[in-house]
C-alpha cells in the first residue's frame, strides 16, 4: 500500500479514536458541541493501475466547510470570520488531545463544517503532532507543532471546565 495513503488513513483513524474518548467527557460539557471525524475507508481496487491500487474516501461533508486550526500553529478566531461559527471546542479538543496522551501527541487542522441541527463539528483530514516525528507524516511537526499550537491558542471556557493545563515537553 502507498506509504503516504497508509498515513493518512491511520491519522484519520487515530484522530477518530482519539475524538471518541472526549465525546465522553460531554458530563461536564454539557452543551457543548460534538466533535466527530467523518468516516472514512481504504479501498482496494481490483482493476486500477498496479502502483496505485487503493485509495483513501470519506463521506461527503455538507455545509459550510471552515478551517479552524492548523498544523503550522493557526487559530482561527471566534466566531470565524465567513460564517460566525462559534468553534471554540474544536481549540479544546486539540488542546485537550495534547493533555489526555500526556504530551505525546496533539491533533490539530482541523477543518470542516459545523452541523448546527445536530450541534455537532464533522472534521476531516486531520494532522497530527506527535513527539515520534516518523509517525503521521509530514505534517506531524512535533513538539515545535506543539509549540506553535500553544504560541496562538487561548484557554477559553471550554479548556477551564475540563481542567486543561498546558502540558510541559521538557
Amino acid at each position: 500500500i502507498n506509504n503516504q495513503l497508509t498515513k493518512d488513513y491511520k491519522t484519520n483513524i487515530a484522530a477518530t479514536t482519539t475524538t471518541n474518548n472526549n465525546n465522553t467527557n460531554k458530563y461536564k460539557l454539557k452543551l457543548c458541541p460534538n466533535v466527530h471525524f467523518c468516516d472514512c475507508w481504504l479501498i482496494q481496487l481490483v482493476t486500477r493501475l498496479p502502483h496505485q491500487p487503493y485509495l483513501h474516501q470519506e463521506q461527503e461533508l455538507i455545509g459550510n466547510f471552515e478551517k479552524y486550526n492548523s498544523n503550522a500553529g493557526h487559530v482561527t478566531p471566534s466566531p470565524s470570520p465567513d460564517y460566525k461559527t462559534r468553534h471554540e471546542i474544536i481549540q479544546t479538543f486539540s488542546h485537550w488531545s495534547h493533555v489526555i496522551t500526556k504530551g505525546f501527541l496533539m491533533i490539530i487542522d482541523c477543518q470542516g463544517v459545523y452541523k448546527q441541527d445536530e450541534n455537532m463539528f464533522l472534521l476531516t483530514d486531520p494532522a497530527i503532532h506527535c513527539q515520534n516525528t516518523l509517525r503521521f507524516g509530514g505534517t506531524n511537526h512535533g513538539n515545535i507543532g506543539f509549540e506553535h499550537f500553544y504560541k496562538s491558542h487561548k484557554c477559553n471556557k471550554y479548556c477551564k471546565l475540563l481542567h486543561l493545563y498546558v502540558h510541559s515537553n521538557k
